[in-house]
């Protein structure tokens, strides 16, 4: 076998930058002392001893259970809060209560409020991709930033465009609302965010309020179509 061969095989590059690490490692640790940066020959001299005598298998058994009562606990949680949701009625959203009331009664929509009140709807997929771009580029130790988009739908717009996907004639039903500016105590009738710190790192959503609450819209009716929601 050609000595080209071989050190293909064994990637000398890769060994040569192993070695010019360790030779780093153990003159900074002669310089600085142990105490500062153990050299590379005190570190396995160290790991052999607890491999030896077992103790890194017992804190490795100690850290996974750790790990497995953490992520199982939280993996039950965000199970059961997903559960909670989807039962809840009060947890699905103003789409999902005017589908399901359109289904049982296509003749009267019976709306909380005024129909005025608007809120600027964000996609999940956009509201996902500006968390994940907030945490990519903020770089300061506390980051707080608004997602939201430019514009607002409001209750009345959202019922209006309900009532067409879902194929009903307009004329044949009556939009009856419980009067008031807010549907239910507690209700923020108006939602307007300041995102220009958002805005000012570079992310903009795919989809306007307008958009996204049409698309959703869409979606959920063809949720119902195709099994039962409750």
């Amino acid at each position: 076998m050609s000595a080209r061969h071989w050190a293909t095989r064994l990637h000398l590059p890769t060994l040569g930058a192993v070695a010019l690490i360790l030779a780093a490692w153990a003159a900074l640790s002669w310089r600085y002392g142990a105490y500062v940066l153990p050299s590379p020959l005190a570190v396995a001299r160290g790991f052999a001893d607890i491999v030896v005598s077992g103790e890194i298998w017992r804190h490795t058994a100690a850290s996974l259970g750790r790990i497995l009562v953490g992520f199982g606990g939280a993996v039950a949680v965000a199970l059961l809060a997903g559960l909670a949701a989807f039962l809840s009625r009060t947890a699905h959203g103003v789409i999902h209560d005017f589908v399901l009331r359109l289904r049982e009664n296509r003749g009267e929509l019976v709306v909380l409020g005024d129909g005025t009140q608007s809120k600027p709807y964000v996609y999940v997929e956009d509201c996902i991709d500006g968390m994940e771009f907030g945490y990519r580029s903020a770089h300061d130790a506390v980051n707080c930033y608004n997602l939201a988009v430019d514009d607002q739908t409001s209750v009345t717009e959202i019922a209006e465009w309900t009532i067409t996907a879902m194929g009903i004639d307009r004329a044949s039903i009556e939009i009856k609302y419980t009067g008031g500016p807010r549907g239910w105590k507690g209700d923020v009738p108006q939602v307007r965010l300041d995102t220009r710190r958002m805005t000012g790192l570079g992310w903009r959503p795919k989809l306007s309020s307008r958009e996204a609450v049409r698309r959703t819209i869409r979606e959920v009716v063809e949720q119902f179509r195709n099994g039962p929601l409750q």
